[in-house]
């Protein structure tokens, strides 16, 4: 909801509120490791993203994601977001 609102940062504590509530749920999982990713939250995203793929190997948008995270990771260096590819 706060993800469609324009609000990431509840959103993302919405999610994780979730998520510690019903740890198993990997169409949310996969909605929370999406808006990481949209935030540049690289790290995080990939953690979520090596969860569900873990969890459900056949889960083939997560597995997309995060080769896409994987890619995005090497080519950034510290101080740049994948988008920009400069220094902030």
């Amino acid at each position: 909801m706060h993800k469609l609102l324009g609000q990431p940062t509840e959103a993302l504590g919405v999610y994780r509120t979730a998520l510690q509530q019903d740890a198993y749920n990997i169409d949310l999982r996969y909605e929370y490791a999406q808006l990481l990713y949209q935030q540049h939250m690289l790290p995080e995203a990939r953690t979520e993203l090596r969860t569900i793929v873990r969890r459900k190997p056949s889960h083939t948008e997560a597995a997309r994601l995060l080769n896409q995270v994987l890619s995005d990771t090497l080519r950034t260096a510290p101080g740049q977001t994948p988008s920009s590819g400069k220094r902030d």
